[in-house]
């Protein structure tokens, strides 16, 4: 039976080693990956806000009351970005 215990404890010690090499590289390749996310640029976050609100109102229906919707503008617009969210609640032809 010691024997087998110190198989055992051996074998948990090697495990052990595994996993904390193999977290190490996940957690290197999140970083990696994360520094690539921080580092794109969506050109259409660069539109000059007056654009971007001139774009908003051209997705309301040309006719009628516009119903609330998430599923539509200018509501779906906010849940895109905070950017977008701030550019439609200041766009006042959106409300």
């Amino acid at each position: 039976l010691r024997v087998a215990l110190e198989e055992i404890d051996t074998e948990l010690s090697r495990f052990q080693a595994f996993s904390a090499r193999y977290i190490a590289t996940l957690v290197a390749q999140r970083t990696e990956s994360q520094a690539l996310l921080d580092a794109v640029t969506y050109p259409v976050l660069t539109l000059p806000t007056e654009i971007t609100s001139r774009i908003f109102v051209e997705c309301l229906p040309t006719q009628g009351y516009v119903r609330p919707s998430v599923r539509r503008a200018p509501l779906l617009l906010m849940r895109v970005c905070r950017q977008w969210e701030g550019i439609a609640l200041e766009t006042s032809e959106l409300w």
